[in-house]
């Protein structure tokens, strides 16, 4: 593909961003971004996904992109590897398990219970109350994702939800020092 038709097709989808950018339907962090949107859908095409999926299912917070615990676990399945759930509702957890296609022999394992749940400060709030084993299953998965398998994630290895409880340590850009040309 010639440089001319790469500009052309880059023209072509920031039209397309532009157009979807003043919808009322699109998630805040890509309404009126028609630059988010174009980073968006091009972060999803590297994974196989199309615009729209793109759009519901990768999140952008703190200008950092997540993915839902949902497409975390259909990539995990994309790529070949065997992903199980295990709930145990009368002790209210959930163990996630990946088998990675080139080491069958391996599995790796995560637990979440509302013990870890409640050292995390998470307990309380609105959704872990209202469904916790949902929210315990999603964090299984999203943790052994992580450790298992992170080339599925894209570099995009947490969920909107876990980012509220994550802290990240930003480092300013470092200032050039050196003196300016005459």
């Amino acid at each position: 593909m010639g440089s001319e038709t790469s500009l052309t097709l880059l023209g072509e989808q920031m039209d397309w961003a532009k157009a979807a950018a003043v919808s009322n339907i699109l998630p805040d962090a890509y309404r009126s971004q028609p630059g988010n949107i174009l980073v968006a859908i091009n972060y999803g095409a590297s994974m196989g996904l199309q615009p729209a999926e793109s759009l519901y299912r990768i999140h952008v917070i703190k200008g950092r992109p997540t993915m839902s615990a949902e497409l975390i676990a259909a990539q995990v399945r994309k790529h070949g590897h065997k992903l199980h759930i295990y709930k145990d509702y009368e002790h209210q957890s959930v163990t996630a398990e990946i088998i990675r296609s080139d080491d069958p022999d391996f599995k790796f394992v995560e637990k979440r219970d509302m013990d870890w749940a409640k050292r995390m400060g998470l307990a309380g709030k609105d959704n872990w109350r209202k469904d916790p084993m949902t929210m315990l299953k999603w964090r299984a998965i999203t943790a052994v994702a992580r450790e298992a398998c992170p080339e599925t994630l894209y570099g995009a290895g947490y969920t909107p939800d876990e980012m509220d409880y994550l802290a990240y340590v930003t480092v300013p850009p470092q200032q050039d020092s050196s003196p300016m040309a005459p």
